[in-house]
């Protein structure tokens, strides 16, 4: 059964205020009035090999949502060995606890494949987070390790 409130949005059909298209498919999945209350808040940015987006037990800035490359989601050993939990291409986005409030997150994101793609501060007062269900909080708390987020822990 299709839903009549979404959409398709092909790749390249929705840019940031600079005019720099998207590919991020949270991004060009999401309904356009949740995209244009996000759009002013994008910036565009290049992901070199090798760039810590933020580290493990740090402060979150930005959420990260690359159109192109991949970026290493690795858990950090109190002896300093790593552990790689997860990978996150186009189709998601890294400091998913940034964009829902939440200041810090066990995981360093570090980009493994050159690209491309944009950065926000927190979305969640951008998006009345808490009351749209186009972006649900919880299963975006739960990917994150957060089970109890939604229930006070924001």
């Amino acid at each position: 059964m299709e839903s009549k409130d979404l959409q398709v949005v092909h790749s390249g059909e929705r840019t940031n205020t600079e005019g720099k298209p998207v590919s991020s498919l949270i991004l060009l999945s999401i309904p356009d009035s949740d995209y244009s209350s996000l759009r002013p808040h994008l910036e565009y940015v290049s992901l070199p090999n090798h760039l810590v987006l933020h580290e493990a037990g740090g402060k979150l800035e930005f959420a990260y949502f690359p159109n192109r490359g991949l970026i290493s989601l690795v858990v950090v050993m109190k002896d300093g060995k790593t552990a790689e939990a997860g990978i996150v291409g186009n189709e998601g986005f890294t400091g998913t606890l940034a964009a829902v409030g939440l200041r810090r997150s066990t995981l360093q994101a570090v980009v493994q494949m050159t690209g491309d793609g944009f950065r926000g501060r927190s979305f969640a007062e951008h998006l009345g987070i808490r009351s749209k269900p186009a972006i649900e909080v919880e299963p975006l708390c739960r990917s994150a390790g957060y089970a109890g987020c939604t229930n006070g822990g924001v």
